[in-house]
Parts: structure tokens; C-alpha cells; sequence
């Protein structure tokens, strides 16, 4: 007796569906409900005192709008102290005075009780050139450092102006006669190139160094995540010579931003964050003060999801027209499939392409990868019907397509959940009801589903469950009867054909002229 599997069931099978369709919305809804970056963005114009440095006339602060320097001496203990005299050398004979100019200056840090402070800020104008191949990202801003030395104090009103500045090279030639941090990038891959620079020298002391710089800095490339990775570009600043017991940075947060003029291609920055440290290498013998500047950015993955992602996912789902063809088709079934391996192959040089060549396991790899083994899977699911039809297993043959045509697009699925859990998404984007609902909820689907088409199959056939032939009018008597008489009417016309061309070849016609007109 046939079994209605379908109404007595029914309520069993929604009662384990139904949960597992609950924890996949679950996740679904996890996945839109990301955690928004929790730091602001901080961008501006160039700060007005920057914005004519190298000029004739640079630009200054009003004096109702001078910020407050922790470095400058109306700051410090150490502004009122006094040092020997030095040397006039216009006042000097000849002699000595060579002398003078031939002897190496010799300066220390202006603090005798402590390190030194200096206020630092770095402005970034420009990031160009990210180059994950080198590991390296080309920067142009902004430095600016202010600190106190009292033996730059003057008479102002001597002098007849409350400040001393210097531009270009006059900047450097005073550079070299007076202390200063002498700073440099620590991650700097060749030398910096100065644009423009000046020194401004109060006359109770306060020094400022202004500077427009272009850089080549080195930053590691976590590409794992191509084409939704994120990046941290690292600028690391330091003195040369002198270590955290001579000089420590203070950061001057109003000169800590970057440029809103200015796009990264294929990148969006989202925030900049300074922070102070205090690093000791292996070649030191102390450590220095050091200021980190980490530029975040991502990557706008449009170009390869609208290219790569989306083309080759539909491809992947064209190939599994053939689950909806017969058995019998084979050619046909296998042209699909093996055009399908083709676009994949092709995919993946476009990959290596656009990616260095030591960077490995990215995901856009993974995907193309997964759909040429997907590929591959439908190419022998083809054969494995043909054979099973060949050996006299029609309706087993029918059970495997159908069952396929559910099963294998959910493992699909699957497989892409995992990837995009394991390699796009991160903890602090994705809420751990996502992660539980998608990776537990699609796999849980994939085998009740499975579970019940086979179910179904075999109630609706009953002779393929007892193994037997049910009567000389079952489906599978009939089948079998229909694909032999095909397969008998075939070898009878390819018989005729072949007699009819012997018969040409024994009996050749003549050719008759034509009448005349």
C-alpha cells in the first residue's frame, strides 16, 4: 500500500524547519546590524599658520589666538636659566675666528634637570601610492615642533621685533647652530624630502619648527580580507639622537588631522589616530619618545563584487540547469559544466593579477576557487547519473538531480556563509547572534531539506524503496522499456543509413546534360 508521506508528515516537517529558518534570520538580521566605528572622523582645512609656510610673509597666530604650547618657556621651569655668554664672533681677530668657524658646534638639550619637552603635530595633506607589492605608502604633511631653549633668548626691544624667522636654507644653517629634536621617521624607506621649512624664535626662547615634507613609509598589508580589507597605515616618528631622557613629545592636538580635499583610490579613510610611546630597539641603549600616527582605511570592494563576485555566482548558477536535463544528455550536461571550469580558470589568473604575489589565501581567491570546485561537482554529478541510467537505475538517477537541485545551491551557500565569516567580518562588526544563526542555521536547513526530497522520492516510489519491479506497469518497467526502444530505433536508422549508402555506392546514377534552351 502507497503511503501518503506528504499529509502525515507535514506537521513533522514544520516543526523541524521551522526552527532552523528562525536561526537563520536570526543571523541574517546580525549581519545588518553591524557596530558603526565608534571614533570620529577628524577633518579640516590646513591650519592657518601652516598654510603659507616657505613664503615671504608666513602666516601667524593672532595674539588673542595664540593656543597654549606645554613646550614653549612661558611653560617650563627651565626658561629662566642662565648660561655663560657666548661668543660674539664678529667681535673675534681673524685667526681665532677660523678657528671659530672650524671648530664643530657642540650643543645639548636645553633642559639640565630633565628631558625636554616638545609639542609635535603631524598634519596629513596627502596619502598616494599604496603599494601592498613593497609594503610601502607615500605621505605629504605637515610637521610642526615647538620647544624652549633659553639660549635663543634676545632683546626684543633691542632688536627692534619680537621674533626671529628664518626660511629655507637660512632654517637650516640655524638648525645646525642651535639644538633642536632632530627628528625622523622611523619607518621612512629613503630619505625624507623637505619642501618647505622655517624656525621662529621668540625672544624669551620659545623655538618653532615648521616643516612640508614628502615621505615613503613602510606599513604591513593584511590582505587576507581582499577585497574588503581594512589597513592601517603606520607613521612612527623619533628623535635621531636624543632618547627619553633628553626629549620627550607632547602632541599639540590641534594639528592632529588630515586634509578633506584629498580621495584615496579604491580607499575611503575613516579616522586617524596619536598616540606617544616609548620604544626601545635592539641596536638603543635607551629608549626614545616616539609618535605613532595610524591611518585607518578600507577598501570600497564595488569594482570586484560588480566584476568578479556577482558574474561568477550567477555562472555557478547556470551550471545547475543541469540538474533539469535528462539523464541521457550527457554531451550536453558536460558542455555546461566544463564552460562553467573554463570561466573559473579564467577568473583565477584575473586574481593573481590584481593581487602580489606573496600575498595568499585572500578571499576573492577563495571564491573564485570555490566555484571551480563547484564546477567540478556538477561535472561529476553528470556522469554519476549517466552511469547509474547506464546500469539500470533510472529512477535512482532521477532521485540524485532532484535532490541536487536543492542540496548542492545550499552548499553553496554554506560554503560562502563560512568564507564570509571566517574572512570579511569581523568581531567588532558582526554581533555573535549572526555568526551563530548563519553558521548553524544554513547547515541545519541544507539536511532536513535533503532529508525530506529523499523521503518524498521514496513515497512517491514505492517500488525504488523495496527494491522490486511493483507490476508490469511500473515507472521503472516503463522507463526502462522506453529507453530501449530508443535506443533500438536509433541502431535501426543508423542501419538504413549506412545501406543506403552502399547502395549509392554500387548504383551510381549518371548525370544527364542539360537540355539546351
Amino acid at each position: 500500500m502507497e503511503r501518503s508521506f506528504k499529509k502525515e508528515n507535514r506537521p513533522m516537517l514544520i516543526k523541524c524547519i521551522a526552527p532552523s529558518i528562525a536561526i537563520l534570520f536570526i543571523g541574517v538580521f546580525g549581519l545588518c546590524h553591524q557596530n558603526a566605528p565608534t571614533t570620529p572622523i577628524k577633518a579640516g582645512p590646513i591650519p592657518e599658520h601652516l598654510r603659507n609656510l616657505g613664503s615671504s610673509s608666513p602666516s601667524e597666530y593672532a595674539d588673542d589666538e595664540q593656543p597654549k604650547r606645554a613646550g614653549a618657556c612661558s611653560n617650563v621651569d627651565y626658561a629662566n636659566q642662565t648660561y655663560l655668554a657666548e661668543v660674539d664672533p664678529h667681535s673675534l681677530p681673524l685667526n681665532e675666528l677660523l678657528i671659530h668657524l672650524d671648530h664643530p658646534a657642540y650643543v645639548s638639550p636645553p633642559n639640565p634637570d630633565g628631558p625636554t619637552i616638545v609639542d609635535i603635530g603631524l598634519y596629513i595633506h596627502n596619502i598616494f601610492n599604496l603599494d601592498p607589492g613593497l609594503s610601502t605608502f607615500d605621505m605629504e604633511g605637515y610637521l610642526d615642533l615647538i620647544w624652549c631653549d633659553p639660549h635663543t633668548k634676545f632683546d626684543g626691544e633691542e632688536a627692534g621685533k619680537a621674533r626671529h624667522i628664518y626660511l629655507e636654507r637660512d632654517a637650516e644653517k640655524e638648525l645646525e647652530a642651535i639644538w633642536w629634536p632632530a627628528i625622523t621617521f622611523k619607518n621612512e624607506k629613503g630619505k625624507r624630502v623637505t619642501e618647505n621649512q622655517e624656525v621662529i624664535i621668540e625672544s624669551d626662547g620659545t623655538v618653532e619648527y615648521r616643516e612640508k615634507f614628502k615621505v615613503t613609509l613602510t606599513s604591513k598589508y593584511e590582505m587576507e580580507r581582499f577585497p574588503f580589507d581594512k589597513q592601517i597605515l603606520r607613521a612612527e616618528v623619533e628623535s635621531f639622537a636624543w632618547n627619553s631622557n633628553q626629549m620627550l613629545f607632547h602632541i599639540e592636538e590641534d594639528l592632529v588631522g588630515f586634509s578633506e580635499d584629498f580621495e584615496i583610490p579604491e580607499q575611503t579613510m575613516t579616522h586617524i589616530e596619536e598616540h606617544l610611546e616609548t620604544v626601545m630597539e635592539a641596536r638603543d641603549r635607551h629608549p626614545f619618545s616616539e609618535l605613532v600616527t595610524e591611518i585607518h582605511v578600507y577598501r570600497n570592494p564595488a569594482f570586484y563584487v560588480t566584476k568578479v563576485c556577482i558574474p561568477l555566482g550567477l555562472i555557478v548558477a547556470i551550471s545547475w540547469a543541469v540538474f533539469w536535463m535528462g539523464p541521457t544528455d550527457l554531451a550536453d550536461r558536460m558542455a555546461i559544466s566544463f564552460t562553467g571550469v573554463l570561466t573559473s580558470a579564467a577568473y583565477q589568473f584575473v586574481v593573481t593579477d590584481v593581487v602580489p604575489r606573496h600575498v595568499n589565501n585572500t578571499f576573492l581567491a577563495n571564491f573564485v576557487l570555490v566555484t571551480f570546485v563547484m564546477q567540478i561537482l556538477t561535472a561529476v554529478e553528470n556522469v554519476a547519473v549517466r552511469t547509474l541510467h547506464i546500469q539500470g537505475h533510472p529512477l535512482a538517477a532521477k532521485m540524485v538531480d532532484r535532490v541536487c537541485r536543492v542540496v548542492v545551491p545550499l552548499f553553496f551557500l554554506v560554503v560562502c556563509n563560512i568564507m564570509v565569516t571566517a574572512n570579511v567580518l569581523h568581531g567588532d562588526q558582526l554581533t555573535s547572534g549572526g555568526v551563530i544563526g548563519i553558521s548553524v542555521g544554513l547547515p541545519i536547513l541544507l539536511i532536513l531539506i535533503s532529508w525530506y526530497m529523499v523521503r518524498r522520492f521514496k513515497a512517491r516510489h514505492p517500488e525504488y524503496h523495496s527494491g522490486k519491479v511493483v507490476g508490469p506497469n511500473s515507472s521503472m518497467e516503463i522507463e526502462s522499456n522506453t529507453t530501449s526502444q530508443h535506443y533500438a530505433d536509433v541502431e535501426s536508422a543508423d542501419e538504413k543509413e549506412v545501406k543506403g549508402n552502399e547502395d549509392i555506392w554500387e548504383n551510381p546514377t549518371p548525370l544527364t546534360a542539360p537540355r539546351n534552351a
